[in-house]
């Protein structure tokens, strides 16, 4: 499970950032200066049926989302960037209706601002791979990334590949069970290996390889031979 103190300190502050507006807007604002109070709503008001039910309704869809939101992104759970981005898409047409009455103009434009910022941020690569890093190996600034590749006799093998920018084909994949990471002496790259196959044996074009074969009687050898 994930843990909470490896959180980046740009997600916290953005859920913290968040979850300050949400409160402030939804259940202190609304009560006292907020859009309804311009078609002359107050909290008596809340006598009425109609304003109740609307009320009832704006305050839960705030509360559900504000504890799915947080819930998504401290356990990071893919749903939760696009959950808020839709949200943030609602939340926002609450300034921008007030802008357009004339109410509070001042507040809502920087709270229209403000959310804008919040989407832009959720649009960041930072964001996207935060949500995706227990999902991939990184080795410094490299990640690595798996590719399905056909050969000529057909066959279709799995590569695995250091990457630091995205590349073309291939997503981004955990470290293969059994295996860990080499440096490439010539070129400085890293590449993953057979953990205690530290050393590689080459002739030319050929490279030696071992298998374990298990004879009819029940005996294990250790075989070896060059392929290309």
């Amino acid at each position: 499970m994930y843990k909470i103190e490896n959180r980046p300190l740009g997600i916290s502050l953005f859920l913290i950032l968040f979850a300050i507006l949400e409160i402030y807007y939804f259940f202190i604002d609304y009560f006292t200066f907020g859009i309804y109070t311009h078609y002359g709503y107050t909290i008596e008001s809340l006598g009425t049926t109609t304003y109740l039910l609307i009320t009832l309704f704006v305050l839960a869809v705030v509360i559900v989302s504000l504890g799915l939101i947080l819930y998504g992104f401290i356990y990071r759970r893919k749903w939760a960037r696009k959950f808020a981005m839709i949200y943030i898409i609602w939340a926002a047409l609450w300034p921008v209706w007030g802008i357009i009455i004339g109410h509070n103009v001042m507040l809502h434009v920087v709270l229209l601002v403000v959310y804008v910022l919040l989407f832009v941020y959720l649009m960041s690569q930072n964001v996207k791979e935060y949500f995706i890093e227990l999902e991939y190996f990184r080795y410094g600034e490299y990640i690595l990334y798996k590719r399905q590749v056909t050969l000529k006799s057909g066959k279709t093998l799995t590569i695995h590949f250091f990457s630091k920018k995205e590349p073309k084909s291939g997503t981004p994949t955990t470290m293969p069970q059994g295996y860990e990471v080499g440096i490439s002496k010539r070129s400085g790259m890293p590449f993953i290996r057979k953990i205690g196959k530290a050393k590689v044996y080459k002739h030319g074009i050929y490279t030696l390889y071992s298998k374990d074969v298990t004879l009819k009687n029940g005996k294990t050898y250790t075989i070896y031979f060059f392929r290309k």
